[in-house]
């Protein structure tokens, strides 16, 4: 940190961090990831191993994720300029939520139906923040600074996929232990562990999939949409030009 700040051209000017609406548009993108985390990593489980699905029954199915994903991007990307990036934000964090708070209610005999809603809900939340979130931090910014930003977003995309895996394993396996204190789960191959057991953990790992959801929306509330001059429109229809 002290090498970035004092660097007369670091690899990411922590100062831009300073700036408030700056940040919670970053931190949504942290908070997006780190809540697609949960239905990425265990969902996949959930399906074979408590509603038993095979795995390429429960891959097909996870399909539904992945083409809400897309379209929710494309459409993020489409309603930017109409609706603008915080409406858009604020609207995807409600639905990764209401994704979340469906899956609270998911049960071992739940039809396809539903599980393949609740994956849409989160997906085209997941795809439309992403899209409008990158757009407002890019643009909150100078264009000198775009190489810097990019490569900023690129390192929220994957970093929080480790602390997301971590967060849920550690809501997953407490809420095994709590079902079935003593039994020593934690150690046990899933395939090993009793049902009603594996589906106290993933209770409270959806639960705290809708935690983060909540603090995600909050967030969404609270970042305003900020446009540099250099990216705003002049008469004759082009953005400002600077030269650095």
């Amino acid at each position: 940190v002290r090498c970035e700040l004092t660097a007369a051209d670091p690899l990411l000017d922590l100062r831009l961090l300073h700036q408030k609406n700056f940040f919670l548009t970053n931190m949504a993108i942290v908070l997006v990831i780190v809540a697609n985390v949960g239905i990425l990593y265990l969902f996949p489980f959930y399906l074979q191993l408590v509603q038993g699905y095979t795995p390429s029954v429960a891959g097909l199915i996870f399909t539904s994720l992945s083409v809400a994903v897309m379209a929710g991007g494309i459409l993020g990307g489409q309603l930017y300029n109409r609706a603008g990036g915080r409406r858009i934000n604020i609207v995807s964090g409600l639905l990764v939520l209401a994704g979340y708070l469906l899956l609270t209610g998911i049960r071992p005999d739940s039809p396809v139906g539903f599980v393949i809603l609740c994956l849409v809900l989160t997906g085209f939340g997941f795809g439309m923040l992403l899209t409008s979130a990158s757009t407002m931090t890019m643009t909150a910014v100078p264009k000198k600074y775009q190489g810097m930003v990019s490569g900023f977003i690129c390192l929220e995309r994957f970093a929080p996929l480790t602390l997301g895996i971590a967060l849920f394993t550690i809501a997953f396996v407490g809420g095994m232990n709590a079902a079935a204190p003593g039994s020593g789960v934690a150690s046990e191959a899933l395939v090993n562990i009793r049902t009603d057991v594996l589906v106290a953990g993933f209770e409270v790992a959806f639960l705290f999939g809708c935690l983060v959801s909540v603090v995600l929306l909050a967030v969404a509330l609270l970042a305003r949409q900020e446009v540099h001059p250099d990216y705003r429109p002049v008469p004759g229809g082009a953005a400002v030009q600077k030269k650095d």
